[in-house]
């Protein structure tokens, strides 16, 4: 990106990336960042969104934005991603039935947030927050949740398998 731009999505995205050639997202100079991806109000499924193989790093308003948005997350990597609010990585938010947030093989790593969740905000009226073979590690927030903080009235953060891991966040 070549100035501080928000990539607002409100239609299908379908990000293809390979493990030797993942497309990647990140600012044309670091010195003035850009504003992250934001996928807003797409719904269940996402409308067909989804990101296999993708980078997203040195946005300034967190990484990847999803309101009432729930696309496929597969093999990402979330880093080095900031904010001044909450969610330095990822910020999930759903008031209405959409559905999970499932990372399936991500990492979201070295992303920092001013509020909470460091590594991942999930503020969930509905839906899970699953992870799946995923790696929350060194990820630093200023008040709860270095790696993770979840809050929701009617879902749950679960956990599909054993292979996991969150380690390494400060809060």
């Amino acid at each position: 990106f070549q100035s501080n731009f928000v990539f607002r999505v409100d239609g299908p995205l379908q990000v293809n990336g390979t493990a030797a050639n993942p497309v990647l997202f990140t600012p044309a100079n670091t010195s003035w960042g850009w504003q992250g991806i934001w996928l807003n109000e797409l719904g269940a499924g996402a409308s067909g969104t989804y990101l296999s193989y993708a980078i997203i790093e040195g946005s300034l308003n967190g990484g990847l934005r999803l309101t009432n948005s729930t696309p496929g997350l597969t093999n990402c990597t979330i880093r080095s991603n900031s904010t001044s609010g909450n969610g330095g990585g990822i910020l999930a938010y759903t008031d209405i039935n959409v559905g999970d947030v499932v990372l399936n093989n991500c990492v979201v790593t070295n992303n920092t947030a001013a509020g909470y969740g460091g590594g991942v905000f999930a503020l969930f009226g509905y839906g899970d927050l699953v992870l799946s073979g995923s790696a929350i590690v060194n990820n630093r927030s200023r008040a709860y949740g270095g790696g993770i903080c979840a809050t929701m009235s009617r879902g749950t953060l679960r956990s599909r398998d054993q292979t996991n891991s969150v380690s390494g966040n400060i809060a």
